[in-house]
């Protein structure tokens, strides 16, 4: 019993040790992304502008020299004068600014996620298509089982005379279809593998132990569209125009510069202090507020748009799922039934009382159904990638 049990374990632990979750496989699959790259990029040059912006104002040197021609020749002579300045930003508007930065990396967050999210269904729906693939496979080689084993059946038959040379290659061409059939479907499974393996740059096949075919029991489209990234994006662009607008609606004095300083004069010295700011009143700041009160607008339209064109698109899509499902069902059904008539047609062509035409047309039909039953799990599979990819979430 031991030993059956270590051989066993000796068998699956190839499979045991590749096998990963769906989160896991796109983690290592985003990490090794393009989109990953770009955003990472974004994210530290927003990183470094906002650091700059928080940096301490350079100095400012500042010299001058006079010459004096005086009423009075003794008071003729030059005047020499140096002053060492700087500026500090406002506190109110430093805050804004940081807070318009902290705005712009949720929305660099939010983008990051909807480009996993994506990825995610695309991994969802090319894995899916493979287990099927590989089910339609496995459909084909037992077809390709029963035609090798007929064939050997019908070549003791031909050499006893109980069947013709044409019946004998009518069971030759059958083999060599079945034998084509399942390197095609064999190939299908192979093509969704390598773009698997090519996402994480591996060489070995991808097996996911959470991720199998399922029906959709999820139905309510509010709470669907609320947890939709594409629009939580919205709200996140909208925030980031907010912040900006308080920043403008605060920035009447955006810095303040002061200096030190000391005036050599032919007869006496002097500190000098300075102290200025630049007003910015007037139309300017009022103007780009209306532009980002523009864009908000549009973006608000853009929004709920978006909301009832997805809306609509849902409704039409669960009841395509819908119908799909129930396509499924009946396949199934057919499938069963074709079942037992080639089980019956197989005991009635041993026995002779059933035509060789008739048996493999029985036999044909019972896997064309389960193929079909196969080929319409892909289709729901399919379109249930496309709702994922219209309303950016997962469905359950």
């Amino acid at each position: 019993m031991i030993r059956k049990i270590s051989i066993i374990f000796a068998l699956l632990s190839p499979l045991l040790l590749r096998a990963q979750t769906l989160d896991s496989f796109v983690d290592n699959a985003y990490n090794n992304s393009v989109s990953k790259i770009e955003l990472q990029e974004k994210t530290k040059t927003l990183e470094y502008q906002k650091e700059a912006y928080l940096s301490v104002e350079p100095l400012l040197f500042e010299s001058g020299i006079r010459n004096i021609k005086a009423n009075d020749a003794i008071n003729n002579g030059n005047e020499y004068s140096v002053m060492l300045a700087t500026s500090i930003k406002n506190p109110i508007i430093k805050k804004s600014r940081i807070q318009e930065y902290a705005s712009e990396t949720k929305i660099l967050d939010f983008e990051s996620n909807i480009s996993r999210k994506l990825l995610l269904i695309s991994i969802k729906n090319i894995y899916l298509q493979a287990l099927l693939d590989k089910e339609i496979t496995q459909i084909y080689m037992l077809k390709n089982d029963a035609a090798k084993k007929a064939l050997e059946a019908a070549k003791a038959k031909k050499s006893m005379g109980r069947i013709s040379q044409m019946e004998l290659s009518r069971f030759e061409v059958d083999y060599k279809v079945a034998l084509q059939e399942s390197s095609k479907a064999a190939h299908a499974y192979e093509e969704k593998q390598n773009l698997l393996r090519n996402l994480t740059l591996s060489d070995e096949d991808i097996v996911l132990d959470d991720l199998f075919f399922y029906y959709i029991r999820e139905n309510n489209i509010e709470n669907a569209l609320n947890d939709s990234v594409f629009f939580q994006l919205y709200d996140a662009k909208n925030e980031s125009l907010l912040k900006q607008m308080q920043t403008l609606h605060n920035s009447k004095i955006e810095t303040i510069n002061f200096g030190v300083g000391m005036t050599q004069e032919v007869t006496q010295k002097s500190i000098d202090f300075k102290l200025s700011f630049p007003l910015s009143w007037g139309e300017k700041n009022e103007k780009q507020i209306a532009a980002l009160m523009t864009q908000q607008s549009s973006l608000h339209q853009q929004k709920e748009l978006s909301r009832k064109k997805i809306s609509h698109y849902i409704k039409q899509a669960l009841s395509h799922l819908s119908e799909i499902e129930n396509m499924i069902h009946d396949s199934q059904e057919i499938e069963k039934r074709n079942k037992s008539l080639f089980e019956m047609s197989a005991k009635g062509y041993e026995n002779g009382a059933v035509a060789l035409f008739e048996y493999l047309e029985t036999r044909s039909r019972f896997y064309g159904a389960s193929i079909e039953t196969m080929k319409t799990k892909q289709m729901y599979v399919e379109e249930l990638s496309k709702l994922e990819e219209e309303t950016g979430r997962i469905w359950k």
